[in-house]
C-alpha cells in the first residue's frame, strides 16, 4: 500500500499525480478533482486489502457526514475516535463501522494519531467532502438549515458546494440555493469573492421564439424576484464593507422587462414599484421619456434572451453591483472592484451566429468627420454579457440658443439630452494586448435610442492568473428636439 500522507501538507500536488497515473483520467474529471481522488483511493483498498465488504458510497457518505458535523459543531482537524465512531454508525450496523474505519484509514483518507485520535489528512478533504454533503442535502431537498453559512471556516466548504450545485445539479430551482443562503450569512467582500468564482454557468439555453413563450418562462423561474432579491443582499455587502459612493447604486425595488418580438432580446429596466412587469420592446423609449420627464434616471441591463436560463439571477446581481462600482468609482476602492469579477466562470460571450439583430445598420446621420475619423463595430461575440446602461435628462449649456419672442423679449433656450452611458466587460487576448480605444465605438441594439455610436468616458484593465478583463465605460448625449 502507498504512503500517502507525506503528501498531506501539498493536496493539489497530491490530486494531479494520482489522478495523471490514471489510464481513464479524462477532461471532466477537472470538474471534481477531490472526488475523483477519494473515490480512487477507496476502491484501492478494497482492490488490495482482504476485506473490502464496505461499498465505496457507504466509506464516502460516512466521510461526507463526518466533515460536515466536523464543521458544524466547529470541531478542529483532530477528533477523537469515539466522536467518529458515532457518526458512522448513522451509515452503518455496529459490526460494520470497525471494517469501515479500518479501512478508511489504510486509503489515507483520516490519519491515526494514536489509539484515541484521528485526524484529518488536510484541512480540503474535510472542506470538499462537508461541501459534497451540502450540495447532497439541496439536491434531495432536505434541510441544512443547521449549517453555519456566517461562519469564516464554513467559506471554503460553502465554495466547494457552489461548485458542485452550479456544475451537476439537474434543476434550475436548486442550482442558487447554496448561493443564496451564503448571501444571506452577510458575508465579507474576501468571502464573497471566493464563493462567486466557483459559480459556474448552467446547461439550460432558452428555445424561446416569441415574446409570449419568454415572458411565461421568466414567471416560471421567478428570475425577476430572485435576481432583486440577490442584488439587494450583494449591496448590503458593499455597504458593510464601507465602500465609496453606495448611496448612488440604484436600488431597484421592481423590473419592467422589455422583450422584442423574436425573444432574442431582453432588456431589464429598474423600477420604483415592487413588481415585475412586461412591455414590448418597441415601448422602451416612450418608458425613457416618462421617467426621465420627471427627473430620474433610468437603469438596467440587457442581454441575450436565452440566457436568462444560462445565467442564473443570482450571480447576475453579483456582477451587475460589480459594474456599478466600476462605474461610479472610477479610482477609489480600485483595488476591491478590479478583483470584483476577476476569475468569474459565469462569463459567457455571445456567439455572432446567435444573434439575429447582430447585423444591424449604422444609423442615420453617423457619417465620419475630422473629429470621428477612427470607429469601430463591436459586434456582441466581443461583449460580456449583460451590458449595463444609465440614462439621465441634463441640459446641454453649449448648446443653448437665444432668439426674441412675440413680445420681443430676448429668450435663452437651453435643449435637453439624453445622457447615455454603457458598462461592458471585455476580454481581451493576448493575455499583455493594452488596449487602443479608437475615437468612436458603435455598440448594435434592436432599439433605436441606444443603437448608436458611443466615446469612450473611461476603461481599466486587470489581469488575474494570466487573463485581461478590461472595462469600459462609454457615453454618449441623443438631443432632443425643441417643441
Amino acid at each position: 500500500m502507498r504512503n500517502y500522507t507525506h503528501f498531506y501538507k501539498r493536496p493539489f500536488i497530491l490530486v494531479l499525480l494520482e489522478l495523471a497515473e490514471s489510464d481513464n483520467f479524462e477532461y471532466k474529471t477537472l470538474r471534481d478533482l477531490y472526488g475523483e481522488v477519494i473515490e480512487k483511493r477507496l476502491k484501492r483498498v478494497e482492490q488490495r486489502g482482504k476485506n473490502g465488504q464496505i461499498h465505496v458510497d457507504t466509506k464516502v457518505d460516512c466521510l461526507m457526514s463526518l466533515a460536515f458535523r466536523s464543521i458544524v459543531e466547529k470541531r478542529s482537524l483532530q477528533m477523537s475516535k469515539a466522536f467518529v465512531r458515532d457518526t458512522f454508525s448513522n451509515h452503518l450496523r455496529p459490526e460494520d463501522v470497525p471494517l469501515a474505519l479500518d479501512e478508511i484509514i489504510r486509503s489515507g483518507l483520516l490519519l491515526e494519531i494514536n489509539n484515541l485520535v484521528l485526524e484529518w489528512p488536510h484541512p480540503s478533504f474535510r472542506d470538499y467532502l462537508a461541501g459534497r454533503r451540502l450540495f447532497e442535502l439541496t439536491e434531495l431537498e432536505k434541510p441544512f438549515d443547521q449549517f453555519p453559512f456566517d461562519e469564516r471556516e464554513a467559506i471554503a466548504a460553502i465554495a466547494h458546494a457552489v461548485r458542485l450545485s452550479t456544475t451537476q445539479s439537474l434543476d434550475l430551482m436548486r442550482r442558487h440555493k447554496i448561493f443564496l443562503s451564503f448571501l444571506k450569512g452577510k458575508p465579507t467582500f474576501e468571502a464573497m469573492r471566493t464563493v462567486a468564482m466557483e459559480y459556474s454557468r448552467s446547461n439550460w439555453l432558452g428555445d424561446c421564439k416569441d415574446m409570449e413563450c419568454a415572458e411565461a418562462e421568466y414567471r416560471q423561474y421567478r428570475l425577476g424576484e430572485r435576481f432583486l432579491e440577490a442584488y439587494q443582499l450583494s449591496l448590503e455587502m458593499v455597504r458593510r464593507e464601507s465602500f465609496s459612493d453606495v448611496a448612488n447604486i440604484p436600488l431597484p425595488q421592481g423590473l419592467t422587462v422589455f422583450l422584442n418580438s423574436h425573444a432574442d432580446f431582453c432588456l431589464l429596466l429598474f423600477s420604483e414599484t415592487n413588481e415585475i412587469c412586461f412591455e414590448k420592446l418597441e415601448n422602451f423609449e416612450a418608458k425613457i421619456f416618462q421617467i426621465t420627464k420627471q427627473g430620474k434616471t433610468c437603469a438596467g441591463f440587457c442581454l441575450y434572451t436565452p440566457f436568462l436560463l444560462l445565467l442564473d439571477p443570482e450571480i447576475l446581481a453579483y456582477f451587475q453591483v460589480g459594474v456599478w462600482l466600476r462605474f461610479l468609482n472610477p479610482e477609489t476602492n480600485r483595488v476591491n472592484w478590479t478583483k470584483w469579477h476577476d476569475e468569474l466562470s459565469a462569463f459567457v460571450c455571445t456567439p455572432k451566429q446567435w444573434i439575429s439583430w447582430e447585423q444591424l445598420t449604422e444609423p442615420p446621420g453617423t457619417q465620419a468627420t475630422n473629429t470621428w475619423s477612427k470607429s469601430v463595430l463591436l459586434s456582441w461575440d466581443e461583449i460580456y454579457t449583460p451590458i449595463t446602461f444609465r440614462i439621465d435628462l441634463v441640459e446641454v449649456e453649449h448648446q443653448s440658443v437665444t432668439f426674441l419672442n412675440e413680445m420681443k423679449q430676448r429668450v435663452i433656450l437651453t435643449p435637453l439630452a439624453f445622457r447615455i452611458s454603457l458598462g461592458l466587460l471585455m476580454p481581451w487576448t493576448p493575455n499583455n494586448h493594452q488596449v487602443d480605444f479608437p475615437n468612436k465605438i458603435f455598440v448594435p441594439f434592436p432599439t433605436p435610442l441606444l443603437n448608436r455610436y458611443y466615446s469612450l468616458d473611461s476603461s481599466m484593465m486587470s489581469v488575474s492568473n494570466g487573463r485581461a478583463v478590461t472595462f469600459a465605460h462609454l457615453q454618449r448625449e441623443i438631443y432632443i428636439k425643441a417643441e
